[in-house]
């Protein structure tokens, strides 16, 4: 299963977007506001553009990095963010705070970001999703 951006947030134990309200639970932690920062012009909320990925020690039995270098550029769009334990943390990228960017739990996938807007580097983590399934 391969959850995007929302359908990633959907897959933790809550969120307190429009309310507190329970997530699947599939990855544990919650989904919480992103921290506004009215003194910054460079951390607007939503968050959209593109960041970086730092890829974790956890990437290592995760089949979307496989073939995505560390520090690759990808796109994001988000109020909210999903706050992944350490265990599930498979990347993450850096907007004013940390982000989860890749979540996962033995079959089960997300990505904060768009793959299919993210260019080269997300059409081979969708790839590399379907080789696995």
């Amino acid at each position: 299963m391969l959850g995007i951006c929302l359908g990633m947030q959907l897959l933790f134990e809550y969120s307190q977007e429009f309310g507190y309200h329970r997530g699947l639970g599939l990855i544990k932690g919650g989904v919480i506001k992103l921290a506004a920062n009215e003194k910054s012009v460079d951390f607007r909320i939503p968050h959209m553009g593109w960041n970086k990925l730092v890829i974790t020690p956890n990437s290592a039995g995760c089949p979307l990095l496989q073939n995505v270098a560390d520090g690759s550029f990808v796109y994001f769009v988000h109020s909210y963010k999903a706050c992944a334990g350490k265990d599930n943390l498979v990347a993450y990228t850096e907007y004013g705070e940390i982000i989860s960017a890749v979540v996962q739990n033995k079959a089960v996938y997300g990505t904060q970001f768009h793959p299919e807007k993210s260019e080269e580097v997300g059409l081979e983590i969708l790839r590399s999703f379907f080789k696995s399934v």
